[in-house]
């Protein structure tokens, strides 16, 4: 009973410590994004999203010195398809609807677009390799130099940049030096690192005394645990009306994982098989649809798509645990 207990406590306070510096992350990134007059989309996709898939790089060198590589590739996969169906679902359910700029559209669109083919091609090569996960790595570094291009806010008109300022309420925490907001951006992040590891160290605890098969636990619970830094920073970014920091985190944090992450994993494991894998594509590419239609046509997510999210990603559990652990 007590080996229970403990881990719960531990996970219980990771994620109070979660939420908290979280909060902290999109409170210094409002500051940057005025400071620097970088859009919050650029943020969230770049320095955000980065930050919020530091558990997902971690896992993927540790799994490589463990052995167990296909741990890894079950966490990266089933990380990117939470990040898109329950990251962003469950906030859109708390709000009327999140949605980016009439200027970001586009940029969000393509990378969207550019996470999907990756998703696929990844899929459709079954084994990894060391060549691939080069190609993935300057695909990611390629991307982020585009999106440099569109990283400041001057399309923004003097009503909307004064809605914004109105919005965060830029009183006189605002008007500190750019370093300061920096540094302070920098250390909420690494909090937030910090407190998603208690997190993800705890539930491991706890998932590990059922015995589960190494892709089924990466897909399932190992993704949701390291996600939980990009649910709770959308979750505060919804709340506190910063709508594009969200979108941006949680398909920056996709884009990342799915090349960036699955590359270097590739590269120091020679190969990784996603044979055991597989069946997540359709589950994929149905949350791509979703959010690529709500944006595209509408340039918002409402709660009905973000309902869909959610049921299907309830579905994708309801058959990992009917068709694959109980095959």
């Amino acid at each position: 009973m007590y080996e229970f207990i403990a881990p719960l406590n531990i996970l219980v306070i990771g994620m109070v410590a979660l939420w908290w510096f979280s909060d902290l992350v999109v409170r210094y990134a409002q500051q940057l994004a005025y400071l620097t007059k970088y859009t919050t989309f650029f943020l969230g996709f770049v320095l955000i999203a980065f930050s919020t898939g530091m558990p997902e790089l971690s896992i993927a060198i540790s799994s490589v010195f463990a052995g167990a590589p296909a741990l890894s590739v079950g966490d990266i996969l089933g990380s990117n398809f939470a990040n898109i169906a329950v990251v962003l679902g469950l906030p859109v359910l708390s709000s009327r609807a999140i949605g980016v700029s009439k200027h970001e559209i586009r940029p969000f669109m393509t990378m969207l677009g550019l996470v999907a083919l990756l998703t696929v091609m990844v899929f459709l090569f079954k084994n990894i390799t060391w060549k691939h996960g080069l190609f993935l790595i300057a695909t990611y570094a390629s991307a982020t130099w585009w999106l440099t291009g569109t990283r400041h806010a001057q399309e923004l008109v003097a009503d909307e940049l004064a809605e914004a300022k109105e919005e965060v309420k830029l009183e006189e925490e605002y008007l500190i030096s750019r370093s300061g907001t920096i540094l302070k951006l920098v250390g909420s992040m690494l909090l937030v690192v910090i407190a998603s590891s208690i997190c993800v160290r705890a539930a491991l605890r706890l998932i590990n005394l059922w015995n589960l098969q190494h892709e089924i636990f990466g897909a399932t619970v190992m993704a949701l645990g390291t996600s939980l830094p990009e649910l709770a920073v959308n979750f505060l970014s919804v709340r506190k009306r910063e709508y594009s920091l969200a979108i941006g985190n949680a398909l920056g944090s996709s884009l990342m994982q799915g090349s960036f992450v699955l590359g270097l994993l590739a590269c120091m494991a020679g190969k990784v098989s996603l044979a055991g894998i597989l069946h997540l594509l359709p589950f994929s590419l149905g949350a791509f649809a979703i959010v690529g239609f709500g944006i595209g046509v509408r340039g918002k997510i409402n709660r009905l798509e973000g309902l869909l999210l959610v049921a299907l990603y309830i579905g994708f559990l309801y058959y990992e645990y009917f068709f694959k652990l109980m095959a």
